[in-house]
């Protein structure tokens, strides 16, 4: 009988997001990363610093291998771990949501006062990327609303070799035309190194493995966002009076003052501007979720083991068992990033997207750290097997993340919530046998 094992980890990042999986079929592995980031970069470097040990050697490169690094959107407290892994680590695979160059522009002044190469990664996260050394880049782009009828694959009779299989993912060639004509990629070996693709369909990680993703997004842009367009040109006007700025373009992002005037700390023109238009709630436009789970021949040929560390300043840190089960058919789980699924269109879309997948979740991300504004009642409801809710956020942070209404009533519900912090890691195990 064959043994499938995986580990998977919400690392202790504060106010951020570092979610990391491996799974592992005789000798082989496959370890992914769904977003890389905290407001506190220390806590994002030592933990970063803590995964590389797990992974593998890249003999060729001389650093460690990653196959996969998903990145759900690009808000610094999700990303400003990337430019330190990435020095650290070889990464085959990355996967991107479509965003366009104005919502990248936006992400910039929502971040203001970052370091390291966080403008650069924005000014064409295709670029970057592809110079740090990253073999393809996998974009997902929006589906059409209406579902994709996804059926479970045929299980194999046992997991094969291929670490991560995208076949299955639908393409998009429509966003193929967009991407090389927003972000001017012509070259033809770059063409090869970037791959559209739709949300329908799936891949999977040795043939037993299924991934399934979802491009959320909330546009700013068209008439069925008048008050984002009003927004938008408030933006407009400040920045011209106070920056000169006549022209909302990524460009802008390459001149040496616009990125001297970001980096400032304090008193920064671009977050006064950003900030009078759109408040201080950053903007969510884009968040690509993430469903996966093992795929079972036998309901009953599954375990799983859940851990909590509640302490790092133990000299030992015990792991404390808190929940360990047969899977049968319920071991999936939902990353969302900040996805905004208080918004009722994205929310409806979600729901037919992931229709045949809903009742086998146990584990769900709650989206944007646990806020009550991208909070929606109805999820329980769907997620009918979900026993475990997780909010990454950062202790006593000034958002007030996550809502002590949406934990009070999770666990009101007899639902378990789960606080991922400076403090608290939170880990899972599964078995499955072929």
């Amino acid at each position: 009988m064959d043994v499938v094992n995986g580990t998977f980890t919400y690392h202790r990042v504060g106010q951020g997001l570092f979610f990391s999986g491996k799974v592992k079929f005789n000798s082989a592995e496959f370890n992914f990363v769904y977003d890389c980031g905290s407001e506190s970069f220390k806590q994002i470097k030592s933990r970063i610093d803590n995964f590389i040990g797990t992974l593998p050697e890249n003999n060729e490169y001389k650093k460690k291998s990653l196959n996969l690094l998903i990145i759900s959107h690009f808000h610094a407290d999700h990303v400003n771990g990337l430019d330190y892994l990435l020095d650290k680590v070889k990464v085959d695979t990355v996967i991107i949501p479509y965003i366009s160059p104005k919502e990248l522009l936006l992400y910039a002044m929502a971040n203001t006062g970052e370091g390291g190469n966080y403008y650069e990664l924005l000014s064409n996260p295709f670029k970057y990327l592809i110079n740090k050394g990253v073999e393809k880049i996998i974009v997902i782009g929006r589906g059409d609303g209406g579902g994709d009828d996804f059926n479970f694959p045929n299980i194999p009779s046992e997991p094969n070799t291929e670490s991560f299989n995208y076949d299955k993912q639908g393409d998009d060639t429509k966003l193929k035309d967009q991407l090389f004509n927003e972000y001017g990629i012509k070259n033809e070996e770059l063409e090869k190194k970037i791959i559209p693709k739709s949300h329908s369909g799936y891949s999977r990680s040795f043939g037993i493995y299924l991934f399934r993703f979802f491009n959320v997004r909330k546009s700013i842009e068209g008439p069925e966002d008048l008050i984002g367009i009003f927004k938008e040109k408030k933006l407009e006007k400040c920045l011209s009076q106070e920056l000169g700025i006549k022209k909302l373009d990524i460009s802008i992002l390459k001149d040496d003052k616009i990125l001297e005037e970001l980096t400032k700390k304090t008193d920064n023109k671009f977050k006064k501007c950003y900030e009078n238009s759109f408040g201080e709630e950053k903007l969510n436009l884009t968040s690509l979720v993430l469903f996966n789970m093992p795929l079972l021949k036998e309901r009953d040929n599954c375990e799983i083991s859940m851990r909590l560390c509640p302490n790092i300043f133990l000299c030992c840190c015990p792991h404390k068992i808190f929940y360990k089960s047969c899977c049968e058919e319920n071991c999936g789980h939902f990353l969302t990033g900040d996805a905004d699924l208080k918004n009722s269109a994205i929310f409806n879309e979600f729901k037919t997207h992931y229709d045949k997948v809903l009742d086998k979740s146990l584990i769900f991300q709650l989206p944007h750290h646990g806020s009550e504004k991208n909070w929606n009642s109805e999820i329980k409801e769907y997620l009918s097997n979900n026993k475990f809710f997780v909010a990454s956020a950062g202790i006593n942070n000034k958002y007030n993340h996550p809502s002590r209404s949406v934990i009070s009533e999770i666990a009101s519900d007899g639902k378990c919530p789960i606080f991922v912090n400076e403090q608290n890691w939170f880990k899972f195990d599964i078995e499955t046998r072929y």
